[in-house]
């Protein structure tokens, strides 16, 4: 259970988890008052320290269901009784610049998780998976400029080894390219979409997953 100090109907500390030491030492410098507190107070009991002092069991009331997109939990707010403390929270649309700059950071980082997903290619009637990740799509890219046009090279998928031929190997090179090409202009489109909306409803409409 938590606790309030509350001082002229303003929370002074709090929420906290009963703290004798803590309560007592908040009271002397908060409220110039020397007051002996209980070690525990597990039934939650309130305590009136003066007219304009207490010490409340916190009651935390539902909160709001809010889009997380577009809106935000503005509080807590305090309702005192002398029994308790009653905190609530209300729904707050977000500035709409920035739900745009957020839902950038979201396109951009689904982009960059379709783009480093790897694809699949069907090479010599054998379904493959291809590595897109940085770093590892530049190894296609390098063997493919030293081979020669006759050429062959063996190469490990995780489904099986191959032995590629140049057109073959430029082929997944091609490959890879689209599939970046792809995910980098879906971004862009996505990003255009955000900055021409004028509503927070019109943002919250927007697909953020890659399809």
């Amino acid at each position: 259970m938590f606790f309030a100090l509350v001082h002229d109907n303003f929370v002074s500390i709090g929420p906290k988890l009963w703290n004798k030491l803590l309560f007592e030492e908040a009271l002397q410098e908060e409220c110039d008052i020397t007051y002996t507190l209980p070690t525990r107070n597990d039934e939650g009991a309130p305590f009136i320290i003066a007219p304009n002092v207490m010490i409340l069991p916190i009651v935390s009331l539902p909160q709001p269901v809010f889009n997380s997109k577009i809106q935000r939990l503005d509080g807590p707010y305090w309702v005192f009784t002398d029994t308790e403390a009653q905190m609530s929270f209300t729904v707050v649309d977000l500035p709409i610049e920035a739900v745009k700059n957020q839902l950038k950071v979201v396109i951009a980082n689904n982009r960059y998780t379709k783009e480093v997903g790897g694809i699949k290619m069907t090479i010599q009637g054998i379904e493959v998976s291809i590595d897109t990740a940085r770093g590892s799509r530049e190894i296609f890219f390098d063997a493919y400029n030293s081979m020669g046009p006759t050429e062959t090279i063996n190469w490990k998928f995780p489904e099986c080894w191959l032995t590629l031929t140049k057109d073959e190997l430029g082929s997944i090179v091609a490959a890879g390219k689209l599939h970046i090409q792809t995910c980098f202009d879906w971004e862009r489109d996505k990003d255009q979409e955000i900055d021409s909306a004028e509503t927070l409803q019109a943002l919250d409409a927007i697909i953020l997953n890659f399809e």
